[in-house]
């Protein structure tokens, strides 16, 4: 069982995981382009070769005001990250990867797919020269690709809206 705020979402068993990775920020990397760079990185890194990325988009996230976060942002548009404290912009996509080339793997399981869907993002947190990667993998079944996220409006799944809504720097000073 994993908890995130309130609810809690059974992935146990599932296979999924939720991987958070405090980076150097990549000065060179548009925001535009950021969730994209971080998707290849992350594949190649996996000796992957990525087939397609779906749902890319940037969006301004964080506090409106020192009161606290709000699900919504003054122009109507989802915020992502209400629960940070600074606004900042952010980077999110979706796509598969193959974990079939992993080097030293071992077989998979009878009736376990070798794709793996993939959310990201990327909190650009650029005053203290960081970008924050938040992913959530998910095996695909068999059947084929988890295509239809839970969400329209943004392209990703229920699970992964609630980690992102949930997420809350509590200590600035971790950056510096």
């Amino acid at each position: 069982t994993f908890t995130c705020g309130t609810k809690k979402n059974e992935i146990e068993g599932t296979g999924g995981c939720i991987v958070i990775e405090i980076l150097e920020r990549q000065e060179e990397v548009d925001d535009t382009e950021a969730a994209k760079y971080f998707f290849t990185d992350l594949a190649e890194a996996n000796g992957n070769v990525v087939s397609e990325i779906f749902n890319q988009k940037v969006w301004d996230v964080g506090c409106l005001d020192v009161s606290g976060g709000s699900n919504e942002t003054t122009n109507g548009n989802t915020n992502l990250i209400p629960r940070l404290s600074a606004r900042i912009k952010a980077c999110t996509c979706s796509g598969l990867q193959s974990i079939a080339p992993l080097r030293n793997q071992e077989l998979l399981e009878e009736g376990k797919s070798p794709i793996v869907d993939v959310e990201l993002a990327v909190a650009r947190l650029e005053a203290v020269e960081t970008d924050l990667l938040i992913s959530l993998s998910m095996p695909v079944s068999e059947e084929g690709a988890n295509a239809n996220k839970g969400d329209t409006k943004t392209g990703l799944s229920s699970l992964f809206l609630e980690v992102l809504q949930s997420l809350e720097i509590k200590d600035w000073s971790l950056f510096g």
